[in-house]
């Protein structure tokens, strides 16, 4: 088969999915969590004024009666659960709240008995026997803002959460707390604060996977009196750590802020994104260009006093933030940040509602925020470059490799084959873009991209290619984050041993049939996040499953660790091996590295945007971005491409 031969312009499109696309190529790549360490992680402490964290296993999660819900579980009287909280043989079952879970109904206590377990509240149901959440719960992570989990706990929201053991040399329940891992070589922390000098009290964490028990406040103070939990009174402040404790709020009374986070367009909202109150004043050290090695790293500057991360559906929930007005915000995902200062006055010791989208969505230029510098090469055959345009990214971020945006613009293809838009628009100044083994062949210019998106260019082209494999491998391996376009597999299947175990690479085989149903693979937390973040924003209809148009066939399985996302079960078109088709997935670079040593991040899909679609809501037709030579139309697209 010649693999550079041009197809025709039949690309795929996922009905319902619409600019979930454009999140799914974007955040994922600038949440930058190539690893297992939490965005929590460079938070830091939160000084006086602040909580000290909780050592508790459990987590709300979202659920009823401050419990996750556990995973599904069998009935009888010696059932084996395999659930912490619920062990096999002579461990007996004595609590209907599991770690990271809620059972409902009677269950097999494991010794021979029953246990009966109040029903599940709220909107949660009970399926066999554990409590399970609605489409807007968030899924506990292996890693928390309180330590990482280890073995085997609930998902907080009915499904079972598989930790493993703890990395870098940790021991999984070495603090005392089950399911919990104490670090190596971990120094904890101790009841005053060594640099404020205040004093915690009650029980907090350690810091290394351990409880510890600081007490009452001296002089009989009530511990968390100045409103700040685990902190005693009187404790010294500075900033807007002054104004919490002036206020002076009951532990059960804090002041609270909630909100959600949207992307740029302020339209869609936002998994997982950093939410946090910054103790130092606006603005905030500046995050730096190019890639780095930073694994899931939040750059959480400022001195954070509060902070959260977004649920499934976008949604967070600042707890201890000061009163006031002009109270600052960050929002960040990965190396997108937006600084705001609050447009209304918080109430004290109340929770107070934040709605106006315009505070809690990304910037969408430089003078907003910062974000990602972003290489994106042209293909004949797709148009990442509309994506962008659509999740906000504004018209004069989008320039040459010699301009100021933050959106560099290349022609990829070879030799006037695969080519996709190679200038811009008379309307935006017509000018023509470099070549994108300009890009390739030179790995210090490479490299001052946080991101490279890679459109489709309809075929291989080994000979625009195969001279800069190495140099792109580099770029992965060394912090790059790489979004790949269909036949930008040849990267990795012509590319180092270890990229091309990634996955089984296929080539191009036969396409699928026209119409298919994709399946989002909630095997593991993010995967079921995704599904129901799909639901949520009227992505999909049916939780776990997407309508495909036109899908391409290029890779038919993973090698672990290589994420699988999004995928056809077979193609009935791939005969007579009707083999699957994985239409999305992900894997941290180095590949062979240890897991906390990964730091890039490849993104492969089959998915396009060029096809058109009837909207099945009625509105306008949906895809249909295109970018070749010709096709110019000044339509509003940073190109001036059809979208």
């Amino acid at each position: 088969m010649n693999t550079n031969r041009p197809r025709a312009p039949k690309k795929a499109w996922l009905t319902y999915l619409g600019l979930a696309q454009a999140l799914l190529a974007v955040f994922a790549l600038a949440s930058a969590c190539s690893s297992t360490k939490s965005q929590f992680d460079r938070v830091g402490s939160l000084g006086t004024g602040g909580s000290a964290g909780s050592t508790s296993s459990s987590s709300s999660g979202g659920s009823p009666n401050g419990q996750s819900s556990g995973g599904s579980v069998g009935s009888g009287g010696m059932t084996t659960i395999g659930l912490a909280g619920r062990s096999s043989g002579t461990n007996c079952v004595t609590s209907c709240n599991p770690l990271g879970g809620q059972w409902c109904g009677e269950i097999g206590n494991n010794c021979g008995d029953k246990l009966t377990c109040p029903p599940c509240a709220n909107d949660w149901v009970c399926e066999n026997n554990a409590c399970v959440g609605p489409p807007s719960c968030q899924r506990l992570t292996c890693d928390s803002a309180g330590g990482r989990y280890c073995g085997t706990i609930g998902d907080g929201c009915g499904g079972a959460l598989v930790c493993g053991d703890c990395p870098d040399g940790g021991t999984c329940a070495g603090g005392g707390i089950p399911n919990l891992c104490k670090p190596a070589n971990c120094t904890p922390r101790a009841c005053t604060d060594p640099v404020s000098g205040g004093q915690y009290c009650g029980d907090i964490g350690d810091g290394c996977g351990g409880q510890l028990h600081c007490g009452d406040c001296a002089g009989g103070k009530a511990c968390g009196g100045d409103g700040v939990a685990n902190v005693c009174p009187g404790a010294g402040c500075r900033n807007l750590q002054c104004t919490i404790k002036t206020d002076a709020c009951p532990s059960d009374s804090p002041t609270t802020l909630t909100g959600t986070v949207y992307d740029p367009a302020g339209k869609l909202p936002l998994y997982n994104a950093l939410v946090y109150v910054p103790n130092d004043p606006l603005p905030l050290p500046p995050i730096s260009d190019g890639i780095t090695c930073e694994q899931c790293a939040a750059f959480a500057a400022g001195s954070p006093i509060a902070a959260a991360l977004s649920d499934v559906s976008g949604k967070f929930t600042l707890t201890g933030v000061p009163s006031g007005a002009n109270v600052p915000l960050v929002i960040q995902v990965g190396k997108w940040r937006r600084e705001v200062t609050l447009n209304t006055t918080l109430n004290k010791c109340t929770s107070n509602a934040l709605s106006d989208v315009e505070m809690t969505r990304l910037p969408r230029n430089k003078v907003e925020g910062h974000i990602p510098r972003i290489a994106v090469t042209t293909g004949g055959q797709d148009a990442l470059e509309c994506l962008l345009r659509r999740i906000g990214i504004a018209e004069e971020e989008f320039t040459t490799d010699a301009g100021e945006g933050r959106v560099h613009l290349y022609v990829g293809g070879q030799a006037g084959m695969g080519a996709g838009t190679n200038q811009f628009s008379s309307r935006l100044g017509g000018a023509q873009f470099s070549q994108a083994t300009a890009l390739w062949a030179d790995p210090t210019k490479l490299h001052d991209y946080d991101i490279m998106m890679l459109s489709c260019e309809g075929g291989e082209y080994p000979n625009a290619k195969s001279a800069y494999v190495n140099n792109v491998a580099a770029y992965m391996n060394q912090g790059g984050r790489v979004f790949a376009d269909h036949y930008h597999y040849y990267w990795m299947r012509s590319g180092p041993q270890d990229l091309r175990g990634t996955a089984t690479y296929e080539g191009a085989l036969p396409d699928p049939p026209l119409a298919m149903t994709a399946l989002v693979d909630t095997s593991f937390v993010k995967g079921a996040a995704l599904a129901d973040w799909l639901v949520l924003t009227n992505a999909s209809t049916q939780r776990g499953q997407l309508p495909v148009a036109v899908s391409q066939h290029s890779v038919s399985a993973v090698t672990p660790p290589t994420q699988r996302w999004i995928y056809l079960e077979q193609n009935p078109n791939d005969k007579p091996a009707l083999r699957p088709s994985i239409q999305y997935m992900t894997f941290n670079t180095p590949v062979t590295a240890a897991p906390e040593s990964q730091c890039g991040r490849v993104v492969f899909t089959d998915i396009h945007i060029a096809a058109s679609v009837a909207d099945p809501a009625g509105g306008p037709a949906l895809g249909g971005d295109t970018s070749r030579p010709g096709a110019s139309g000044g339509t509003g697209t940073s190109t001036g491409t059809s979208t």
